[in-house]
């Protein structure tokens, strides 16, 4: 797979990127918090950070910094192999690209501003196959969400403690985080219809309010 590469960290100047390749052989492990994500095309990239300007009180980095993306499936793992790891990815690779039907710009968990697109066959079949990475969920302490103090139902509380992520299975909403507002957000959603694409897969280190904080591996066609 010509393409699967990995870096060590997000450029601010998002042309100058450098990467090297990552071995299907490595002997490397993660611990911490880490997922795989999907990476928008320019068109839907601009369009997105276009929402993220509307949101007031937005705490995410709007210059260009914040890496949008469209989450499959982040958790806090342990030791999870680069073998395995590397196995994920190209088979999340072998589907790219692939469009997703925005629809509108709605709430969650009282703070965050999802940009939602519609859960596809498509779509899903990329979370289960993200959810690999589950394999190596770390149980122990607290989770992501418990640090957020997010508003969750009953099932998705239950998901934070099988999968240490809310939006899991049948309750996965695929959406690109336009906003963090941690004063509450439970603004009324607005229309933002908009025929999108996703021509990068990448494995990443999660930051704080579900940003990328680091690119480890990331592949397109």
């Amino acid at each position: 797979m010509s393409s699967l590469t990995t870096g060590s960290a997000i450029n601010r100047k998002r042309n100058t990127e450098e990467f090297t390749m990552l071995s299907r052989d490595g002997s490397r492990t993660f611990t911490g918090m880490y997922g795989f994500v999907l990476l928008p095309d320019l068109e839907t990239e601009a369009r997105a950070r276009k929402y993220a300007q509307e949101v007031s009180s937005n705490a995410l980095d709007l210059k260009h910094v914040h890496q949008r993306h469209l989450t499959l499936f982040h958790t806090k793992v342990v030791k999870a192999s680069e073998g395995d790891l590397y196995v994920l990815l190209a088979n999340l690779w072998k589907n790219l690209p692939i469009p997703a039907n925005f629809t509108e710009v709605a709430s969650f968990g009282g703070k965050f501003a999802f940009w939602d697109a519609e859960r596809s066959e498509a779509l899903q079949a990329l979370h289960e196959e993200a959810l690999g990475l589950a394999q190596f969920f770390d149980r122990s302490g607290a989770q992501q969400a418990d640090s957020e103090a997010l508003q969750l139902s009953e099932a998705e509380t239950r998901n934070v403690r099988e999968y240490g992520h809310p939006l899991v299975r049948e309750l996965w909403r695929p959406h690109i985080t336009v906003g963090y507002v941690p004063g509450g957000y439970d603004a009324a959603g607005f229309s933002a219809a908009f025929a999108g694409s996703f021509n990068r897969v990448a494995f990443v280190r999660v930051g704080e309010f579900g940003t990328v904080a680091e690119i480890i591996s990331v592949a397109q066609k």
